[in-house]
């Protein structure tokens, strides 16, 4: 906050106050003259000098910003989960285009978040019903919760490392070409040895094997154009989406050429038909079309109950788009983004006359001015560090001072101007108390040297950290025109990652991590500069030390890694949720950043026996 004037001088008269014993004393009048005029002019120099710093504090971090990291990196990053939605017919698909609204006013809930999915995803007629494993059948309810129909007579069981899943789908559909499945699981200590023997799974139905891939279809991975790829360098949608996508990936198994639907339809196993009871099947739609899931050995039927399988699901991240149209001025324009949330990303920029803009670096000599635009995220021109209000309370202050330097000269006019000046500065200082400044605005700045008419800005916005811990089973509104069945969207895991936009400290950490590797991790201080960046305050130690551990693999056995140990800060309050999504980020960028493919391992309070641990770029947490 900065220092007025004002503030300044009332904290020097309570302070000569106490050196000379008048206590209490902080009116001027009670000191003599000539020192009210001394500490009238301190303290009018020190806002002076106090301005000055943090101009030049706030122009020198902003540069280093601008020069060591990528203007994406300091901006509000967004949460995003796991979706799930059903298409109008049998067959559809969801892409970027598509609008989701959570909350609202109308739902009680604040304002509204608003989420779109990350790619195109293809979307069937069909959901999970059932599932069944080791001695128990279950129904699977509002995406969040199982019912067990019943166990198996006796001590029976069905065949070991196996998943029976019980498919709803349209009678309308005969055949499918590709079906997504995502995968979640309640036990996250064995989060890790799960999904490293997913992608070793095998699929069937009616005992023949399916084709099936670990991931996304290849349609959710499509690479971008060459223009986008040109002008991504200030479009963080993509580089986000791919990011996002990444950390998913090895939830989701994709299922192609799933045929002769109609004769599996009803088709209960015979495996399941052997142990369960007559009330227990009595229980079980006859409609639903099984497959079964094989998984290697040595996953237990305890932790295939503890699984649950959905199917037509896609990555969302919370993204709200926004159309603008700018009427525009002769030569420089600036024209301001406004939204209620963090600015997250350009889409598009065309003129009246439909010729498009791209984004510029303000150092970039060889870009068409004429085609381009500027990008401003704190504030346009002078403004930097002290917004229009706080440009405003210094000129009221400066103004104070020149006014009564006027008046002392005791012509008539001048009174008459000063005294009209002061009239409409009550005013303004009135407006200026009540100002409230949003700092999350960006700017375009551009000069019309084609005389255009007006501008037509798409763009998006971000929530940040408000997003976050939006529950699984949540209902989304599909907004707009769209090929989803109206009330199937919901969400299947919770909302993560959600960040507002870094402050000067946070940019602090950035530069020194930067100054040390760069985009790279090579040496045990870059490994410990990327942490620190990525957990702030959370962590108030890292140690980098060797450990050894057990390998995932059936033929694994012992194996060396590097343990990274934090010491987690109890001051700071973070949930078991938050604590496992940071560790499985932190090791995936990690593990993308290193220079060689050893095993790294993340280990939190070692000490107070919580550890979370990670191999191959995978990580969880196991709480006592």
């Amino acid at each position: 906050m900065s220092e007025n004037r004002d503030s300044i001088k009332s904290r020097m008269l309570r302070t000569a106050a106490k050196m000379w014993d008048y206590p209490g004393v902080e009116n001027e009048a009670a000191f003599d003259p000539i020192v009210a005029l001394l500490m009238n002019a301190c303290a009018a120099e020190l806002a002076k000098i106090n301005r000055e710093k943090k101009l030049s504090q706030s122009r020198l971090t902003e540069e280093l910003a601008r020069l060591l990291i990528p203007t994406a990196a300091t901006r509000a990053a967004p949460a995003h989960g796991i979706a799930s939605a059903l298409p109008l017919d049998g067959y559809g698909y969801v892409d970027q285009k598509e609008q989701f609204r959570c909350g609202g006013p109308q739902s009680g809930a604040g304002r509204a978040l608003y989420f779109s999915p990350t790619g195109r995803f293809p979307l069937v007629d069909a959901g999970v019903k059932c599932q069944a494993s080791g001695n128990r059948i279950c129904e699977l309810i509002d995406h969040k919760y199982k019912s067990v129909l019943g166990y198996a007579a006796g001590d029976a069981f069905l065949p070991p490392a196996a998943l029976y899943v019980g498919l709803d789908v349209s009678d309308t559909i005969e055949s499918v070409e590709e079906l997504t499945f995502c995968f979640s699981l309640l036990n996250t200590g064995q989060k890790d040895f799960f999904f490293n023997h997913l992608s070793s799974s095998r699929w069937f139905l009616n005992g023949r094997e399916l084709e099936k891939s670990r991931g996304y279809p290849p349609a959710a991975g499509k690479e971008d154009g060459l223009k986008e790829l040109l002008t991504s360098r200030y479009r963080t949608s993509a580089r986000t989406c791919r990011e996002i996508n990444t950390f998913y990936e090895r939830r989701f198994v994709t299922v192609r050429n799933i045929e002769r639907l109609a004769s599996a339809r009803g088709n209960l196993p015979a495996t399941i038909q052997d142990i369960f009871d007559t009330d227990t099947l009595g229980k079980v739609d006859d409609h639903l079309i099984w497959i079964r899931v094989e998984f290697p050995k040595v996953v237990s039927p305890k932790l295939l109950d503890d699984v649950f399988c959905f199917a037509n699901c896609f990555p969302v991240l919370n993204r709200r788009d926004h159309d603008l149209m700018y009427r525009l001025r002769e030569n420089l324009n600036i024209i301001p983004l406004k939204s209620n949330d963090f600015f997250f990303d350009i889409r598009k920029i065309v003129d009246s006359e439909n010729e498009s803009y791209h984004v510029r670096d303000l150092d970039d000599a060889q870009a068409n001015e004429e085609n381009s635009v500027l990008l401003r995220s704190r504030g346009v021109g002078r403004f930097g560090a002290f917004e229009a209000k706080e440009e405003l309370q210094y000129l009221l202050e400066t103004l104070k001072d020149e006014t009564a330097s006027y008046a002392a000269v005791g012509t008539e006019a001048l009174e008459k101007i000063v005294s009209e000046i002061n009239v409409l500065m009550g005013d303004l200082e009135d407006k200026v108390a009540g100002m409230t400044v949003d700092k999350t605005t960006s700017y375009l700045v551009m000069r019309n040297l084609k005389e255009r008419d007006s501008l037509f800005v798409e763009f998006s916005s971000t929530a940040g950290s408000r997003a976050n811990d939006i529950a699984a089973g949540t209902r989304l509104e599909v907004i707009g025109r769209s090929n989803i069945r109206p009330g199937s969207t919901l969400l299947v895991t919770p909302t993560v990652g959600g960040r507002d936009r870094l402050s000067d400290r946070e940019k602090l950490i950035s530069f020194k991590r930067t100054l040390l590797a760069g985009n790279r991790l090579v040496t045990a201080e870059d490994i410990k500069a990327f942490c620190r960046e990525q957990l702030g305050r959370r962590v108030k130690e890292i140690e980098i030390t060797k450990g050894v551990a057990n390998g995932m693999g059936e033929k694994e056995g012992l194996m060396r890694t590097i343990d990274i140990v934090l010491t987690s800060d109890e001051r700071v309050r973070t949930s078991a949720r938050e604590w496992d999504f940071l560790l499985e980020d932190l090791l995936a960028k990690i593990r993308a950043r290193v220079a060689h493919s050893f095993p790294y391992r993340l280990v939190v309070d070692e000490n107070d026996n919580r550890k979370s641990v990670g191999l191959d770029g995978n990580a969880g947490r196991a709480t006592k």
